[in-house]
């Protein structure tokens, strides 16, 4: 049996591990995923956003509890990436030397372009889709990449700075309060000023459809399951706008404490759900989706991908 993998990623608002396998057929078979909430990414709409000493020594437990679990299964290499929250500090060479330090692997922080670039090469690999025409949206703490492709080659992607603790940041008085139609308002008109500013354009056929990873989907589906009576498993991987909606009205109208009663919601992601909803639910409407489609094959896949990629084409040593 080949041995596996594991790469970790650090989000601006859970750092995460996978560890997989490559199958005889070239897939990736999961074989533990462990996320841990860390909100690295606050504060990331100030001027010139630093890590407090703190947070570079929290994530620095997370990186290294995840090391040590990654471990456990004997991987032949340890991948240590990370996003937005990181790559926009301006302290994150201190950041990028206390994971060498703590954890004795370099860090990549991904450019914008370098985490979409992942993300649709984790989506293409996706044996559930078989589809030509598509957008993926993959929404974070700190940013929001957004690709489409067309008859299954890129055609477009940006990231925009769009994740869901910023924006709760930018645009809601209190995040941890009663969500308002004037908070919907703001959220909805920055999405849009985003994406103008961004040149993305959203031009596939009619017949394309929206396929959605990140942390928002999963809760969202997993909070419908358990509203339901039914198992996540047990669920078309499908969101429309009608269930997005619902949710939201569900959460918005609750305090933050009154939202830690629902399933699957956490204290880490409780004040910003809200706003992660909004925020889909206008970038639906801006590229004409009725729903979006849920792939857990997220960016940790295609980061994963590229590592036995790279493996494959080294010469062999003679």
């Amino acid at each position: 049996m080949l041995a596996p993998i594991a790469v970790i990623d650090i989000g601006s608002n859970t750092i995460k591990l996978l560890v997989t396998r490559e199958t005889s057929d070239g897939k990736l078979d999961s074989v533990f995923r462990k996320s841990l909430e860390t909100r690295i990414g606050k504060g990331l709409n100030a001027r010139n956003p630093i890590f407090p000493k703190r947070v570079i020594s929290d994530a620095m437990d997370a990186v290294a509890e995840l090391v040590r679990e990654a471990k456990r299964f004997s991987p032949k290499t340890i991948r240590i990436v990370a996003t937005n929250a990181v790559r926009d500090s301006g302290n994150r060479n201190e950041f990028e030397a206390a994971v060498l330090e703590r954890a004795g692997i370099k860090l990549e922080v991904l450019s914008g372009k370098r985490e979409a670039e992942l993300i649709g090469k984790a989506i293409m690999r996706d044996p559930r889709l078989h589809i030509r025409d598509f957008y993926v949206f993959d929404l974070g703490g700190g940013s929001l990449e957004v690709l489409a492709f067309r008859n299954r080659k890129l055609q477009a992607l940006a990231s925009m700075p769009l994740g869901s603790v910023r924006i709760a940041e930018k645009c809601t008085k209190d995040p941890k309060a009663p969500f308002t139609s004037e908070d919907r308002r703001r959220i909805a008109e920055t999405v849009a000023n985003e994406f103008a500013l961004s040149g993305f354009q959203t031009s596939l056929p009619n017949n394309a459809i929206a396929i959605g990873t990140g942390g928002t989907f999963t809760i969202s589906l997993k909070i419908l399951a358990a509203l339901q009576g039914r198992k996540f498993k047990d669920l078309p991987l499908y969101l429309s706008q009608n269930d997005l909606r619902y949710l939201l009205n569900l959460v918005g109208n609750k305090s933050f404490s009154e939202r830690l009663e629902i399933p699957s919601l956490t204290p880490g992601r409780a004040d910003v759900f809200p706003t992660a909803l909004s925020i889909v639910l206008k970038v639906l409407e801006l590229c004409g989706q009725d729903g979006v489609h849920h792939s857990l094959c997220n960016l940790r896949y295609g980061a994963a991908h590229e590592m036995l990629e790279k493996e494959q084409a080294a010469p062999a040593l003679l």
